[in-house]
């Protein structure tokens, strides 16, 4: 085998590793922002529900501001 030819190779291996590596990340990352995401809307119901109670409370203790 000739140092041209084992270089070739080791280039083309480099680089599907290199592609596999970003795809790997990618994939992370992708993961990573839908459960950020599914957390974010969780959390927007949670405080929508803590408001709702609170208005509720509010409006069956008489309505008025003290």
């Amino acid at each position: 085998m000739m140092d041209p030819e084992r270089d070739r190779i080791r280039a083309e291996a480099k680089a599907d590793a290199d592609l596999h590596n970003r795809l790997s990340n990618a994939e992370k990352d992708i993961k990573d922002m839908k459960a950020m995401q599914a957390r974010g809307v969780a959390a927007i119901w949670a405080a929508a529900a803590y408001l709702a109670t609170q208005v509720w409370a509010f409006i069956t203790s008489g309505g008025v501001i003290k």
